[in-house]
């Protein structure tokens, strides 16, 4: 008799199916490690999959990665449209953003929330994709207080989303507690207003 341990049987999935579990288990795996050490047939292997199918899905590491990046950043966009009111202040419609923002960061998986908002290394493509979503919510901000007029404007709406990211990893690093939330939102609306010298709108 062989000694071989039997083969896996993979079990018949949809489309669908499958490929939500290759991108739920490359999520697991860059959350837990970075980037450069994480391969497509860790993943596959996670996914109860293989390299060739994974690919089927995602052509590249960069691809795959990229794509768990702008799902998030979707998702959250999907958040802020819904909650937003053009019948507020500027300042109240950042706050709202920021409510939705720190909502979704409290529900992701800790490790992958520390990656969306403050990345590792990673590939030129998920770094193309963090600087255009950074410049879509600058031009959101620069919409609700009538638009950029100089550059002090610009320095403050780009330095904002930096004081947020870190003030954001450290809350998680913290264990991101409840009640230092909305102590972290009246930071950032405050380091913004400061930075801004007035709300305009």
């Amino acid at each position: 008799m062989s000694d071989d341990p039997p083969a896996r049987t993979r079990t018949r999935l949809t489309p669908e199916a499958r490929r939500a579990i290759i991108i739920n288990a490359a999520k697991r795996a860059f959350a837990a490690a970075p980037y450069e050490a994480v391969s497509i047939a860790q993943i596959a292997h996670e996914a109860d999959s293989s390299v060739a199918l994974v690919h089927k899905y995602f052509s590249t590491k960069a691809e795959l990665y990229t794509h768990l990046l702008t799902d998030t950043m979707a998702e959250l966009e999907r958040r802020r449209k819904a909650a937003d009111d053009p019948q507020q202040s500027a300042r109240e419609r950042v706050r709202i953003m920021l409510l939705c923002y720190t909502n979704m960061v409290s529900e992701l998986p800790i490790d992958w929330a520390c990656v969306f908002v403050h990345p590792r290394p990673e590939p030129a493509l998920a770094t193309q994709a963090r600087a255009d979503y950074q410049a879509h919510n600058v031009a959101i901000i620069a919409d609700y207080i009538g638009g950029i007029h100089n550059y002090r404007d610009e320095a403050a709406l780009n330095g904002f989303f930096g004081f947020l990211s870190t003030t954001t990893l450290a809350w998680l690093h913290d264990g991101r507690p409840a009640d230092h939330r909305h102590l972290l939102i009246d930071a950032a609306l405050g380091a913004l207003q400061g930075a801004l010298g007035d709300w305009r709108q």
